[in-house]
């Protein structure tokens, strides 16, 4: 399996009669979708296999997993909030009918129990690499397979002991369980997020420095992530101005 990482305005050269596909960085929009969307652009990772090719599209903001460009040149996005993370990347996909994560693909499963491994991987890029050519597959196993997919290279590489267990994984053929700890640091990235600005925050233009009287909160930050979460950011950052804004008002009054 080959793979390899492109970014920042890519042309995908389909097979499909010699089209072209396009993914585009995000442009500045208005106030605040500017913000969101203006400095991330987008990046694709390429997977090869016997001649066949499954490209995944994500977008740099906080490595959010936007789609597909199968074997034969389909387009495939998630469906999303468009104020949150920005319009589609991609011309004229036809919608995945989810939004990508995997509480949304499988809901009420144990992703603990999610069976990983290298033949696991191959399995999911062939379903993906050859989505929509017949008239129904099988929803639970593409399911399934956007699930490992977005798990391994996109909720996984945000923490340190999740990308090195993924990393380990590849190197296997036997199905290895995802496991709790694993699940239970995936489900709490933005968390982690909350707890460093609330306590942190504030000193933001300033170094901050690891003793033995930093919090176990702040310690866990460049122990765990490799990847912070943004949308905390911009929460604590409303909840800032908001505040300034009362205060400002209040003393008006």
């Amino acid at each position: 399996m080959d793979i390899v990482v492109y970014s920042n305005n890519i042309r995908l050269c389909s097979v499909d009669g010699g089209s072209v596909t396009t993914v585009r960085s995000h442009r500045a929009g208005r106030s605040g979708e500017a913000r969101r969307t203006s400095s991330t652009g987008t990046y694709v990772i390429e997977l090869k296999q016997n001649g066949e090719s499954l490209y995944l599209v994500a977008s740099k903001y906080m490595s959010w997993f936007r789609g597909i460009v199968t074997r034969k040149g389909r387009r495939f996005e998630i469906d999303e909030d468009k104020e949150s993370r920005g319009p589609k990347i991609m011309k004229n996909p036809v919608s995945l009918g989810h939004n990508g994560m995997y509480t949304d693909l499988l809901p009420g499963e144990h992703i603990a129990h999610l069976k990983l491994g290298y033949q696991r991987f191959l399995w999911a890029f062939f379903i993906l690499s050859r989505l929509g050519e017949q008239k129904k597959g099988d929803s639970k196993d593409e399911s399934i397979a956007f699930t490992i997919m977005a798990l391994m290279f996109f909720e996984g590489p945000r923490f340190v002991d999740v990308c090195d267990f993924f990393k380990s994984v590849l190197t296997q053929d036997a199905n290895i369980e995802l496991g709790g700890t694993n699940q239970e640091q995936i489900g709490d990235w933005c968390d982690y997020g909350t707890r460093f600005y609330t306590e942190k925050g504030d000193e933001r233009a300033e170094p901050i420095l690891i003793s033995q009287n930093t919090s176990e909160h702040v310690k866990a930050i460049p122990r765990k992530l490799r990847i912070m979460c943004r949308s905390t950011w911009d929460k604590w950052m409303e909840d800032k101005g908001d505040q300034s804004k009362s205060s400002s008002s209040s003393r008006r009054g």
